[in-house]
């Protein structure tokens, strides 16, 4: 057809020009060896005692147990109301971890490690297509070790559950429109959009055909998209993705509403949940997310553009980040699966100069991952109330030793010594910024003052933003729903009751109700640092009490 010939059809044979013959053998039993070792390592030893972010990982970790407590598994409640946010399939998955592994931090963001462990699989596929095994297992390292999907594999939320049904929908478009004489890949991948569509709604089928749209058109082949929508597939599709939402239509009718226009409309037209940010946020995300793997995927954007597996995967990954740049919401994990779609182009640069090339290449990225993630962790620290706190030990310190390190990485890469130095100190720091922000997570305190206190009645008062509750993880460690007051009637009343009671609510909504104190007493009793913010307990009576 037409265009056909501008894409070549590479074989794997290809690896011959990338990695000389006598060290290909090496190459792929070295990368065997370290692939499914830097998996686990990367993804599954998670830190037990790092407890829940605010406010999405306990949304999810408190909701789907309430599903378990309520034996209602179809609509989702959070905190003894109608959560609309997201679509069950998400809860599913995490109360099945909690059932596997118990109720723990590490069982919650099981369901992410999971998801990014097979990201890294499809990504391994998707490049051996092209150029053979040593291709594809380096892209599956650059998967491994770059910040996004390290990031996101350790925290419980969506994102990298819907990147994995994402990238296993275009892997089936891959092969049916590439490869003719596979029936079993288009099933394949509408029943993966299909998932996708059941984990975070209408984008889990969107994004997908919108890239195989985008690339038939780049190969000048768009007529063969009515090939991609066939009975059966369909069907699949409509079987893996429809029961629920049907279900939510008839038995909850305010779903579709809520769901659909203010949870995806309305967010991607605006900024509802405060996620407004400039129309360029998405530049700067790519190429901190890639790191360090940013200049082997520009040197290799040319070449791709010449082989059919890399080329659908480049033009998938520009799709997925043009089509978020005009959202009035935005947030790093949206454009979660441009990064394995950019590993899959980039993993020839890996090979370029043999074993020797290939492992200059690979321990820098091991060592670099974890400084940078330390250091994002650190300067979004900066900005944040907790930097503020003299207790906190030394961030200014901490950044400057970090950035030594990654100098140390980047100019002294052919010296062992400074590599397995500069990893070391990262290592030792990124775990000790994320315990030093621990006592910045004040549930658990929160809760444990509650009890010294003789657990009175207890709420949580937000006057100012009232899309999200305030503090969640308050919910999830409590283990039973709390009460939440939205304005300043309902603060009055629950002030007013003969007994003791508590409430706590941030330093900006303290400062509004100076005004109840004419009618009843205020004691702010507790003053709390979050990573977020400053928190404050309240009580109509004084300390010792009753």
């Amino acid at each position: 057809m037409p265009g056909e010939q501008a894409v070549v059809n590479s074989e794997p044979a290809a690896v011959e020009r990338v990695a000389p013959r006598a060290t290909r053998v090496l190459v792929r039993r070295f990368l065997f060896a370290l692939a499914p070792l830097l998996v686990f390592l990367v993804f599954f030893t998670q830190d037990r005692r790092v407890r829940l972010w605010d406010p999405d990982e306990s949304y999810y970790a408190r909701a789907a147990r309430e599903m378990a407590e309520r034996h209602e598994y179809m609509a989702v409640v959070f905190n003894g109301e109608r959560f609309y946010h997201k679509p069950a399939f998400f809860y599913w998955l995490v109360l099945l971890c909690q059932w596997i592994g118990g109720v723990t931090e590490h069982a919650i963001r099981f369901t992410s490690a999971l998801a990014a462990t097979g990201c890294v699989i499809i990504v391994f596929l998707w490049a051996r297509r092209g150029r053979g095994d040593a291709a594809g297992l380096a892209a599956a390292l650059i998967a491994s070790t770059c910040v996004e999907l390290f990031v996101f594999s350790r925290i419980a939320t969506p994102d990298m559950t819907l990147t994995f049904f994402i990238l296993a929908c275009l892997y089936g478009f891959l092969l049916h429109m590439e490869y003719p004489g596979r029936p079993r890949a288009l099933l394949l991948a509408w029943a993966a959009a299909g998932l996708g569509f059941s984990t975070k709604g209408p984008v889990g089928v969107a994004l997908p055909v919108l890239c195989a749209a985008s690339y038939l058109l780049v190969t000048r082949r768009l007529r063969q998209i009515r090939s991609l929508f066939r009975p059966l597939p369909l069907l699949m599709f409509l079987l893996c993705a429809v029961p629920w939402y049907a279900y939510m239509a008839v038995r909850h009718p305010d779903y579709v509403r809520a769901f659909f226009l203010e949870h995806n409309i309305q967010r991607f037209l605006s900024p509802i949940h405060h996620h407004d940010y400039p129309f360029w946020f998405f530049l700067p995300v790519f190429i901190g997310g890639l790191f360090p793997w940013l200049f082997h995927l520009l040197s290799e954007v040319r070449a791709g553009l010449r082989e059919r597996e890399r080329l659908f995967a480049l033009t998938s990954a520009v799709v997925i980040i043009l089509v978020f740049t005009p959202s009035e919401s935005k947030l790093p994990g949206y454009i979660l699966a441009s990064f394995p779609l950019a590993a899959v182009v980039a993993a020839p640069a890996v090979l370029s100069g043999g074993l020797r090339g290939l492992i200059m290449n690979v321990l820098p990225a091991l060592q670099i991952v974890l400084i940078v993630a330390a250091t994002q962790t650190a300067a979004f620290a900066r900005q944040l109330p907790l930097f503020t706190d003299p207790a906190y030990p030394g961030p200014l310190i901490i950044l400057t030793v970090l950035l030594a390190a990654a100098v140390s990485c980047m100019l002294l890469p052919k010296r062992a010594w400074a590599q397995v130095a500069a990893g070391a100190v990262a290592v030792v720091l990124y775990i000790s910024t994320l315990n030093g922000l621990e006592p910045y997570k004040p549930a658990e305190m929160i809760l444990r003052d509650v009890a010294e206190r003789g657990s009175p009645p207890f709420a949580t008062l937000q006057l100012q933003r009232r899309q999200e509750p305030f503090l969640p993880s308050l919910v999830y460690y409590n283990g039973a729903n709390i009460t939440e007051l939205h304005d300043r009637t309902e603060l009055t009343s629950f002030l007013k009751r003969s007994e003791r009671v508590l409430i706590v609510l941030n330093d900006e909504d303290f400062r509004q109700i100076p005004w109840v104190e004419r009618w009843v007493p205020v004691h702010r009793i507790a003053d709390y640092t979050d990573i977020n913010f400053r928190a404050a307990m309240i009580s109509n009576r004084p300390d010792g009490s009753r």
